[in-house]
């Protein structure tokens, strides 16, 4: 087995284009990864991302050196199990089946360079985006309303919409419609991996959380926060009771301090608590208590919201609606307040808890199995 490391450097004393018609030659079973339809121009300081067959490691490694001369251009060269000195951070670039498609129809561009399909090119992409970029895509969230829909205009999303142009398909450019995208072509990375990538991003985390919920189960995750009005003015149990007299089953109930406070005010739906709409009623006050529940049974959501909540799939995520009406019935108008907000869906619910809550997340899980083992009992006996 040939020792490498990822990152290397095409032999000074060959060119750009002869290098790649030797692996041509050599029959090399390659592809550029990214970025080819500059080539041969090359940014300064840019390297080229190849991914290569295991088994013509030994052969390209005749063509490159771990050491840079008189300006040679770099490269990044990735294998298709992700074996040692061609992995990312200890891991294969591409799920292996992935990279082995990717190769298999591989198609010659401008009859010089070897790269991926367009669909393959599209899901590449999309890939590095979602699971390696995430936060740092330029990509919107997706997960709810308040979320931002303005795409950054850098090189990814741009290349993103020309692709998904080309390819003819339907695919929301936003970081949870390519990861779902990417779920519906078998491109996701396994649990382990996704942990692995989590450590770096917190896009990356809140997703591994809600896959390894979702492995286990059909329900649920709910966060409700309460603001500082009906907190001071003592409704926080009857909103609680009332929750519950609703079907969910409540798991944590956390009163923010001033520090939190001020998190979720700047963190959390975006920025957006409308201020501005209730100010001229007394205003509804900051965040102040965080609710975290659970459904376990979901209700799918009326056509006739879709259209106003388009990322809520569950129709008990509008408990927070009927909820407000009941409190705000029998108030005249210049009375009438927003006591308490909720997230959109798990994914979301999982934004509310890693942003003030981090390490409870793990807690809730198992509070979430516990529950739903203890309601089996219940049953059988």
């Amino acid at each position: 087995m040939i020792e490498m490391k990822t990152r290397q450097y095409i032999l000074s004393s060959i060119s750009f284009d002869d290098f790649f018609k030797l692996l041509n030659q050599e029959q090399i079973k390659y592809i550029i990864l990214r970025w080819f339809d500059k080539f041969p121009k090359i940014r300064k300081g840019e390297a080229i991302d190849l991914l290569v067959h295991d088994d013509d490691l030994f052969k390209i490694s005749k063509h490159v050196s771990p050491h840079c001369k008189n300006n040679s251009i770099a490269c990044n060269i990735y294998s298709i199990n992700g074996m040692t000195g061609t992995d990312y951070n200890e891991l294969p670039y591409y799920p292996s089946h992935c990279a082995q498609e990717m190769l298999n129809e591989r198609i010659l561009w401008d009859n010089k360079y070897f790269v991926p399909s367009t669909k393959h090119y599209l899901l590449s992409i999309a890939y590095h985006a979602v699971y390696y970029k995430a936060e740092n895509s330029g990509l919107p969230r997706g997960i709810r309303e308040e979320d931002s829909e303005l795409v950054h205009n850098n090189k990814y999303t741009k290349a993103l919409r020309t692709m998904i142009n080309q390819c003819g398909i339907n695919v929301e450019l936003t970081w949870v419609g390519l990861q779902k995208f990417l779920d519906e072509n078998n491109w996701t990375p396994e649990l382990l991996v996704l942990k692995k990538l989590s450590k770096k991003s917190n896009w990356v985390k809140n997703l591994y959380y809600l896959k390894l919920h979702d492995r286990q189960n059909t329900g649920e995750i709910m966060a409700f926060i309460i603001r500082e009005w009906a907190h001071e003015n003592n409704l926080t149990d009857w909103i609680i009771k009332w929750l519950e007299n609703h079907g969910l089953h409540i798991l944590n109930i956390y009163e923010l301090d001033e520090s939190r406070k001020k998190k979720a005010t700047c963190n959390l739906r975006g920025g957006d608590w409308g201020y501005n709409k209730w100010r001229k009623h007394g205003g509804s006050g900051k965040p102040a208590v965080l609710i975290i529940a659970y459904d376990f049974y979901p209700i799918p959501l009326d056509k006739m919201y879709k259209k106003y909540y388009p990322y809520v799939s569950n129709g008990n995520f509008l408990l927070k609606i009927k909820l407000r009406n009941e409190l705000n019935k029998n108030q005249p108008p210049n009375k009438r307040r927003s006591i308490i907000h909720s997230s959109d869906n798990t994914l979301d619910a999982l934004e509310f808890i890693n942003t003030l809550y981090p390490k409870e997340i793990p807690k809730i899980l198992n509070k979430i199995n516990l529950a739903k083992e203890k309601m089996k009992i219940t049953a059988d006996t």
